[in-house]
C-alpha cells in the first residue's frame, strides 16, 4: 500500500537515488517510475502527487540536483509538460535532456506498448534541452545550399541610382549608418 499522510512533508519518491546517483531520471508517477525499475534503471524519483507544482519539495532539494544530469521523463500532457519546463527553469537546461516516448502519454503506456528492449533505448535517444537562440548547422542545409547554388541575392533597393549601386535592403534587418558629419552618409 502507499498512501500520503495528511500534514507530511512532501519529498520525492525514491528520495535516496537522488542523494546516491549523479544521472537522475524524473518521471510523473510511481507507475512510470516503476515502469523505469523495470527495466534496470533505480535511479528515478517521482513529485508527490504526479504534476502538480507544489514548491516546497522543489525549494528543499534543488541543491541536490547540481552537477547531476537530469532526465526529463515527464508526461506528455499539459501538467507534464508545464512541470518539464518548471524543472527546467529551476534546474538549468544545460544539466537536462527530454526523454521522447514517440506516441505514448508516459513511461508506462511506452513500455506496456513497446517492451523492454525498446525502452532501454529511451535515455539513449534523449536530447539536450533547446536553448532559444541556438541553431544547428543542420538546421541551416537548406540555406547553405541556396547560397552555394544562386550566390548572394540582392536586396530592396530605395530607387536612389547612387545608393542601390553600392547597398541593398533586407527586411527585418537594422542597418546602423555611422561616420563623420559631411562625409556622405
Amino acid at each position: 500500500t502507499f498512501k500520503l499522510v495528511s500534514g507530511a512533508e512532501l519529498i520525492w519518491y525514491n528520495f535516496d537515488q537522488l542523494i546516491e546517483n549523479d544521472e537522475i531520471i524524473i518521471v510523473e508517477g510511481e507507475f512510470d517510475l516503476l515502469s523505469f525499475v523495470e527495466n534496470g534503471y533505480d535511479n528515478v524519483i517521482s513529485p508527490p502527487n504526479g504534476a502538480k507544482i507544489k514548491s516546497e519539495f522543489l525549494d528543499s532539494t534543488i541543491n541536490l540536483f547540481e552537477n547531476k544530469k537530469v532526465y526529463l521523463a515527464t508526461d506528455c500532457d499539459t501538467p507534464g509538460i508545464e512541470f518539464r519546463d518548471e524543472l527546467i527553469r529551476r534546474i538549468g537546461a544545460e544539466n537536462c535532456f527530454l526523454v521522447n516516448f514517440k506516441d505514448c502519454k508516459d513511461a508506462n503506456e511506452y513500455f506496456i506498448k513497446y517492451g523492454g528492449l525498446e525502452f532501454k533505448n529511451l535515455l539513449k535517444n534523449a536530447n539536450e534541452v533547446p536553448i532559444k537562440g541556438n541553431i544547428s548547422v543542420g538546421s541551416l542545409y537548406n540555406e547553405i545550399v541556396d547560397l552555394y547554388e544562386n550566390g548572394i541575392q540582392s536586396g530592396f533597393k530605395i530607387g536612389i541610382e547612387e545608393c542601390d549601386k553600392y547597398c541593398t535592403w533586407e527586411l527585418g534587418r537594422l542597418a546602423v549608418v555611422t561616420g563623420r558629419p559631411g562625409v556622405g552618409k
